[in-house]
């Protein structure tokens, strides 16, 4: 990979390391640019797979998660969860911002059983007051493949709340219908068909629409037959 050769030959020249290279290239990132929201999770992901680069750098990358720099705390999180720090990781984290690039950092991670063990600590923030960390974890549990059916039903309770409505059924989708309860599904089905009928038909072409009935259409599935076939027929009179 060309940028793990310039790293080393940085480290080399620099009389560094490749984390702190790679750290540095992080540093000079931003989060709005689409060029730089496609190499930080490069980069990132190029430290945390590659674990000779981590050893004894925790103090690097616990710099990482001090430094106020998005991609830079993101990269000393996953670092130290790849290295099993999780608890010295998160005990390091006392701001929003901060548990909003832990929860970024899990998807960096290549590790699934590690994205897993972390899923009680997502759950703590399921209805966090600061809704881009509610946002954030409820994205982060759509990911994770341990209780999923628990988390089907978690993220029932929370359809309903229109400001996160989007996130939870993207959450839910990937989660997989297959994973929700019967009654869960015609909770939601319920309500789902309900909300196709209320919207004007000029808002049915919304991303986040299109979503919310691909879900409905899925969860139809968990239903006895003839309530799907009443609840398609209701979708198809919308």
């Amino acid at each position: 990979d060309e940028q793990l050769k310039a790293a080393q030959a940085l480290a080399t020249i620099n009389d560094s390391s490749v984390c702190q290279e790679l750290m540095t290239a992080l540093g000079k990132l931003g989060t709005d640019s689409l060029q730089d929201q496609l190499t930080g999770p490069q980069i990132v992901t190029l430290l945390v797979r590659n674990p000779a680069h981590l050893a004894e750098q925790e103090k690097t990358l616990f710099a990482g998660i001090q430094s106020h720099q998005a991609w830079c705390e993101r990269a000393g999180f996953a670092g130290l969860f790849a290295l099993g720090q999780v608890d010295s990781a998160l005990a390091a984290s006392t701001t929003p911002q901060q548990t909003l690039s832990w929860l970024s950092a899990l998807s960096l991670l290549s590790d699934q059983t590690l994205t897993n063990q972390l899923r009680p600590r997502v759950l703590n923030l399921l209805e966090a007051r600061e809704q881009d960390i509610q946002k954030a974890a409820i994205g982060c549990l759509g990911t994770m493949t341990n209780n999923q059916r628990e988390s089907c039903e978690l993220l029932s309770r929370l359809i309903q709340e229109v400001s996160i409505r989007e996130e939870v059924v993207r959450a839910l989708l990937n989660l997989g219908a297959t994973n929700c309860p019967p009654e869960t599904s015609v909770r939601m089905v319920d309500y789902l068909v309900k909300l196709a009928e209320q919207t004007p038909a000029e808002a049915r072409t919304a991303n986040s629409f299109t979503n919310a009935m691909q879900l409905a259409d899925e969860l139809l599935a968990n239903l006895p037959l003839d309530s799907a076939k009443a609840y398609r027929r209701r979708l198809g009179e919308t």
